[in-house]
């Protein structure tokens, strides 16, 4: 699936990339609102490669939106010392509470909007990676897999009246391993990349297989995926706002739908009373005559 993402796309013009970016993010501020007041929430995942510039393309958004009805949440890598101490790993356990708990915790109202800064997505690699990939990629068929749970939460959002948006952020190995050296090289962002994220290029062939087959597995038809070339960042940002921009309209059109539908069903029902008492009274009068 990741080789759907194209990188040799020519560099877009900024007068170009900035005029449509001003046009899609003023539509997106006024339908955030409308969402809000309609009680329409969304969920917005982002997933990707260290490095791809997931952290920024929320930044990009966040700065126009309003913050008192906009979360984000950033995952937390896998603690490997805790992992291996856990005494029912053995069993298929992954740790005392379930893998989805933080992400449902961090969870905003219905009104409002949840950006997840690596999420559950990057949770199961990093269990896969560190508990025998073949197996859990593949596992028994008595056995509960990770993407059970995956699919179990992303239907429970849909259902529960929540507009699903995945996007991953996709990029070379040798583009990777360049952007980290560089973030880590400059002493202002030095912070956002430790010795540990310098070195992560390592498990790129692995990650790549393992992040192919769940982006696959998990392209559901209630969530699914949009792949981003993380390499050029103006037309990742022009994607991101047009599918965001595009998820709230489809997302409005159904609940004005769904209250038409709901007032003409209530009038049907008070129209099928006023009848019922009508031929009652009816009955009544003719009954006593």
């Amino acid at each position: 699936m990741l080789e759907k993402v194209k990188f040799n796309k020519k560099p877009m013009k900024k007068a170009e990339y900035k005029e449509q970016w001003d046009e899609l993010l003023a539509k997106l501020v006024v339908l955030q609102q409308q969402a809000h007041n309609e009680g329409v929430g969304l969920v917005v995942l982002f997933e990707g490669w260290n490095g791809a510039g997931k952290g920024s393309r929320i930044s990009d958004l966040m700065y126009h939106l309003d913050a008192r009805s906009t979360g984000v949440y950033v995952g937390l890598d896998l603690d490997p010392d805790t992992e291996r101490e856990f005494v029912g790993r053995e069993c298929g356990v992954t740790g005392f509470y379930p893998i989805m708990q933080p992400f449902w915790k961090a969870l905003g109202e219905r009104n409002s909007i949840t950006f997840y800064d690596r999420g559950w997505y990057t949770a199961v690699i990093q269990h896969m990676l560190y508990n025998a990939p073949a197996k859990l990629l593949l596992p028994k068929k008595e056995e509960r897999h990770y993407l059970d749970s995956v699919h179990d939460f992303e239907q429970q959002l849909v259902s529960d009246g929540y507009v699903v948006v995945k996007f991953f952020v996709h990029m070379t190995k040798k583009a990777q391993v360049e952007r980290l050296q560089r973030l880590h090289d400059d002493p202002v962002t030095r912070w956002r990349v430790t010795e540990k994220k310098l070195e992560s290029h390592h498990g790129y062939e692995t990650a790549y297989e393992l992040y192919d087959r769940l982006l696959e597995r998990s392209d559901y038809d209630f969530a699914p995926w949009v792949l981003l070339n993380g390499e050029d960042k103006r037309r990742t940002n022009l994607t991101i706002a047009s599918t965001l921009v595009d998820a709230l309209e489809r997302a409005l059109a159904r609940k004005e739908a769904d209250d038409v539908l709901k007032a003409s069903l209530a009038a049907r029902e008070k129209a099928d009373e006023l009848l019922a008492e009508e031929r009652a009274v009816g009955a009544a009068a003719a009954a006593e005559a």
